[in-house]
């Protein structure tokens, strides 16, 4: 038996498991509240990491720039 990760399909306005994003483990793939399919869950750990690398350097280069206007202009 093949269990499936993943998030109700349905409006969050019609089911609470939608509304929740909880993750649901399922054997037939479906909502338990609603019926409707689940989408699959994607392992998004190492493009968190990166998402979150990007933007503490995006912020460290703003900074750098603000600081040096500031520095520029006084």
């Amino acid at each position: 038996m093949a269990f499936m990760l993943g998030y109700c399909s349905n409006s969050p306005k019609r089911c609470h498991h939608a509304y929740s994003l909880e993750v649901l483990d399922r054997i037939d793939a479906c909502c338990p509240d609603c019926g409707l399919a689940l989408i699959p869950v994607q392992n998004l750990g190492r493009q968190l990491r990166i998402d979150i690398k990007v933007l503490q350097i995006i912020f460290l280069v703003l900074s750098i720039i603000l600081l040096l206007l500031v520095y520029i202009y006084y």
